[in-house]
């Protein structure tokens, strides 16, 4: 588990993603106060998963192959639409999809001048295939395995898009 204060400041910047674990009573803090909700996405010690800018190249192959998980934010809990809160159901869900689907099922569906025609988010990552298949898997694997502990502790999470 890699802090987020471990994170150089030059990889946080553009638009990125990240996942954090928290309680159902701290869901339910943050639900009312998001920059309260913010304060703790930089905790010590929390568990969280660091999409960094692989997240719309993993949306567009979750999307490719039918997979059915959910990355963007959508119902937010702040005014900049940056923060939402995901219940321990749908964290449980999300940890069984990307469970029982190996990266191989959604690489086969990768093409780098498909990704780049298409402008998926950062559309000159893509040319690259191979480098582009390795970061997205490194990234993949490491939400399959956040969602996996999030689910065991019956936990929500916090989705974090930055722009």
């Amino acid at each position: 588990m890699r802090r987020h204060d471990s994170i150089p400041e030059e990889q946080r910047m553009g638009m990125v993603m990240s996942f954090t674990a928290v309680t159902a009573a701290e869901a339910e803090k943050a639900a009312a106060d998001p920059d309260w909700a913010r304060d703790l996405l930089w905790e010590d010690g929390r568990r969280f998963a660091y999409l960094d800018k692989a997240w719309a190249g993993l949306d567009h192959l979750f999307g490719a192959a039918g997979l059915g998980v959910r990355l963007m934010v959508e119902e937010t809990i702040d005014e900049d639409g940056t923060l939402e809160i995901r219940g321990p159901q749908e964290v449980a869900a999300t940890a069984e999809l990307l469970g029982r689907t190996p990266f191989t099922a959604l690489a086969h569906h990768f093409d780098g001048a498909a990704m780049t025609a298409a402008a998926v988010y950062p559309s000159s990552l893509w040319e690259d295939g191979d480098d582009a298949i390795a970061y997205l898997n490194g990234h993949y694997q490491g939400l399959a395995d956040f969602f996996r502990a999030a689910a065991t502790a019956k936990a929500a999470v916090i989705a974090h898009f930055s722009y």
